[in-house]
């Protein structure tokens, strides 16, 4: 067929290109969309009835699927549809929209190709927005299978981006259409049945296609201060698929997304629903996550950030479940705990309380007479961590002695030997590292060291035979002299400025 058949031609023309057209292969059909595709490219508007014709047998093709090879006829159809909606949108939308109508189950790639025409022509689809979010929520309930689903949702993921650029660009536009609230309202019904239905079904691409749609439609619907406590309903059911087959990680994006804006617009979770995020999240770092899971330790990135969130928001409560963990007494869990405590300690943010330090420290006293080599290791990175991180006056003390008795018994049974027990022996050897790594850090960063530490670390060096050990001790003593030294320089410089500033007329 050529070109001027294209382009119009004579009436009685049409009815043997139409028959020509039939009896062609698919692949040539393919071959001919993607020529229309670079002559519509360049040569820009053409003519309406051309357009017309071309817009008419273009969705009639994408809507007819009938064998495996008829995706890709109907993807290239899809798309010389969106090359002509550059310069006719108007024409392509009347078409499309023709064919969504509520209460009908449409045919996937006309929803498809509303994505496309979306993403591509933002503001000049703005004004469709409403009325297609609308109608694809009443599609819902006839959409039972699979593939459809994750067609819808994601078109929910595209429409949604498209919002929020828009809503970006209002400047841009010139286009009356909704406000971002009443895109909510059109968003929260579809929202909703995403998580009550087909967060649940079997297929895991559905559920995957769920979950990814969530987290735009989720900035769109946080910020409505009512529409948020509606989400706050359903984060049990998101719990709930943990258990479930989908990565744990994508999960805990939308949870984070969720408690992080809690946060920002100080909107509490409802307090029956605290325990469990605490316990989904919290089993999640002290036990390993399945063979079958690759994201494992992206996972665990995105739980630290749930429970700092959760310290900002909830800090009594979350460090009373910290302690009831803690009496539980295995080892496993200790360490996760104590690693989240650090987690938090180590958290950069001025909401972070200096009461929520307090609290998190008086969980990491009460274990300080556990013997096991990674509570112990764990104990001294939040020690180390509280230096780093400015509470320096919240280790003098308890934290100072730890770390001294910590370096002696280490010491003591590596010289020794202890435990023959190789795995033991290395585990040790472990401990003393870290005792040697968190003294580097408190004589490197501690202002106004107690006397008793530096005594401390001058009876280590005299008493040791564990030469390894002298030459780390033998730095950090004199980095804590040097700091000493300075102090004691810069207040004697303060008080001679004082003084004088008192004998000046």
């Amino acid at each position: 067929m050529d070109r001027a058949g294209w382009m119009g031609g004579r009436e009685e023309g049409d009815m043997e290109a139409e028959t020509w057209w039939l009896e062609i292969s698919t692949q040539r059909k393919i071959n001919i969309y993607n020529i229309l595709q670079e002559i519509i490219q360049q040569e820009g508007e053409l003519e309406e009835p051309c357009v017309q014709r071309l817009v008419s047998v273009a969705s009639k093709e994408m809507r007819e699927i009938s064998e495996v090879e008829g995706y890709t006829k109907a993807e290239v159809a899809s798309d010389t549809l969106v090359a002509l909606s550059r310069n006719h949108f108007s024409l392509v939308m009347y078409e499309l929209q023709h064919h969504l109508k509520p209460l009908h189950l449409t045919d996937e790639f006309v929803v498809v190709t509303l994505a496309k025409l979306a993403n591509g022509n933002v503001f000049e689809f703005m004004p469709y927005m409403g009325i297609t979010l609308a109608t694809i929520f009443t599609m819902l309930r006839l959409a039972n299978e699979a593939k459809m689903r994750q067609v819808i949702c994601s078109a929910m993921e595209t429409f949604c981006e498209t919002v929020q650029f828009y809503l970006r660009h209002l400047e841009d536009s010139m286009y009356p259409v909704m406000t971002e609230e009443q895109f909510a309202l059109k968003l929260f019904p579809i929202y909703r049945y995403f998580v009550t239905v087909w967060l649940r079904h079997h297929n895991p691409e559905v559920k995957m296609g769920v979950v990814k749609s969530l987290k735009p439609m989720l900035s769109l619907l946080l910020p409505n201060d009512d529409l948020r406590e509606q989400v706050y309903d359903y984060i049990p059911l998101l719990l709930a698929e943990y258990q479930g087959s989908l990565e744990a990680i994508f999960i805990t994006q939308v949870l984070r997304q969720i408690l992080e804006v809690s946060v920002v617009t100080n909107t509490p979770i409802p307090q029956m629903q605290l325990n469990p995020i605490f316990s989904e999240l919290h089993v999640q770092v002290c036990t390993k996550a399945p063979a079958q899971h690759q994201y494992s330790s992206q996972n665990l990135m995105e739980i630290v950030h749930c429970f700092i969130a959760l310290a900002r928001s909830y800090p009594k409560e979350l460090m009373k479940f910290f302690f009831s963990q803690m009496e539980v007494g295995k080892e496993a869990i200790r360490v996760g705990t104590l690693t989240l405590i650090r987690a938090v300690v180590s958290a950069e943010d001025p909401k972070m309380s200096l009461r929520t330090i307090y609290l998190a420290i008086r969980v990491v006293k009460n274990t300080l007479s556990d013997a096991r080599s990674k509570v112990r290791m764990a104990i001294l990175r939040i020690i180390g961590q509280l230096a780093l991180s400015g509470y320096q006056d919240q280790i003098k003390g308890w934290g100072l002695k730890y770390v001294s008795v910590q370096l002696t018994l280490s010491t003591y049974k590596l010289t020794n030997h202890w435990d023959n027990f190789y795995q033991r022996d290395l585990e040790e050897k472990m401990v003393h590292k870290v005792t040697m790594d968190t003294v580097k850090i408190i004589t490197s960063s501690v202002s106004g060291m107690t006397n008793e530490f530096w005594v401390r670390l001058l009876c280590y060096i005299m008493e040791t035979d564990y030469t390894e050990a002298l030459t780390p001790i033998c730095i950090s003593l004199t980095n804590l002299a040097e700091r000493q030294l300075h102090s004691k320089y810069a207040e004697a410089s303060m008080s001679g400025k004082c003084k004088h500033g008192e004998q000046e007329p």
